[in-house]
């Protein structure tokens, strides 16, 4: 009786992460803009794969909203919020693009 408490506890613990991971995903994965359909994709070793690109910019999280974006040896300021499955991301913190997982 008391494997099966566990058993069934253990579930529902697991479910529950499941369901947390899915509605408030990491910034790794991919996106899709809502406004122009082009994907990205943030890779965990730090690199950006864009749709159609022949250049591979890389970026690095300096706080919780702020990544510099390197492309060509060129630092960009751009900005990022996490909500749940969507994604807003630009240069100008004040109209940032929305992405959707």
């Amino acid at each position: 009786m008391k494997i099966k408490v566990f058993g069934v506890v253990i579930l529902v613990f697991v479910s529950l992460y499941i369901l947390s991971r899915y509605r408030n995903p990491a910034l790794y994965g991919e996106w899709t803009s809502v406004t122009t359909s082009q994907t990205i994709r943030f890779n965990q070793n730090n690199t950006v794969e864009l749709e159609d690109s022949f250049y591979k910019p890389y970026f690095e999280i300096v706080s919780p909203s702020k990544m510099l974006y390197i492309v060509d040896e060129k630092i960009f300021d751009m900005y990022f919020e996490l909500d749940g499955r969507i994604l807003y991301w630009g240069i100008d913190k004040n109209n940032l693009e929305k992405f959707e997982r």
